[in-house]
C-alpha cells in the first residue's frame, strides 16, 4: 500500500538514507521520524531548506559519531522526540494500515478490483471524512483522486436517506462523464 501514496514514499526514501545511522525498524524512533519528515517537510532528494538540512545532517553526524544504537536512543529520548511530540502529528497513513492489517473485513477489495479493470468508482462512508476513523481514508483518497461521500458530523443515518445515496449516483455519474 505504501507505494500507491507519495508522501509515503518520499517517508520510505528518507528512511532509507537514515537506515545506516538510526534504526529505522524501532516503531518509536520511525514515529518521531515520520512526524518530525512530516512538520518540516525534509525531502530525500532536492535542496532542502535550512532548517531540514541541518535536522538532517545532525542525524546523520551522531549516527556517524556514536553509532546507531546511540543516536536511535537519542531520537528516541532527545531533542527530536520533543519536536515529534509538539507538532502533533497524526500519522493517517499507518493508522490505515493498521486496520487493513487488523481485519481483511477491512480491506476495500472492490477499490482493488475497479482499479485493476479502470471502472470509475466513489467510496460512501456513514462517517463524516473529518472523524477519528475515516480522516485516514479521507487522506488517502483524496491524494489517489478519489471521490468520498460522507455523512454530515453526528448523523451517520443520512445514509439509509434517498438524498445521500443521490448524492454518492452524482459523484459517480460525474467520474464516469470525465473517463
Amino acid at each position: 500500500m505504501a507505494g500507491t501514496d507519495p508522501r509515503e514514499q518520499e517517508f520510505v526514501q528518507v528512511l532509507k538514507g537514515l537506515g545506516d545511522y538510526v534504526d529505522v525498524d524501532d516503531p518509536e524512533a520511525r514515529r518521531i521520524l515520520k512526524a518530525v519528515v512530516s512538520s518540516y517537510g525534509i525531502k530525500a532528494a532536492g535542496p532542502p531548506a535550512e532548517a531540514e538540512s541541518v535536522l538532517y545532517r545532525a542525524i546523520l553526524s551522531v549516527g556517524k559519531t556514536l553509532g546507531q544504537g546511540a543516536c536511535t536512543h537519542i531520537v528516541k529520548t532527545g531533542a527530536l522526540a520533543e519536536v515529534a511530540k509538539q507538532s502533533r502529528y497524526v500519522d493517517h497513513f499507518q493508522a490505515l494500515a493498521d486496520g487493513l492489517e487488523e481485519s481483511e473485513d477491512k480491506a476495500p477489495l472492490g477499490v482493488a478490483a475497479a482499479e485493476i479493470v479502470g471502472m470509475p468508482f466513489v467510496l460512501t462512508t456513514s462517517t463524516h471524512h473529518h472523524g477519528a476513523g475515516t480522516q485516514a481514508i479521507q487522506d488517502y483518497a483524496g491524494r489517489r483522486g478519489w471521490t468520498l461521500v460522507d455523512c454530515p458530523k453526528d448523523r451517520p443515518e443520512e445514509k439509509a436517506e434517498q438524498s445521500f445515496w443521490e448524492r454518492a449516483y452524482m459523484a459517480l455519474e460525474s467520474r464516469m462523464q470525465r473517463r
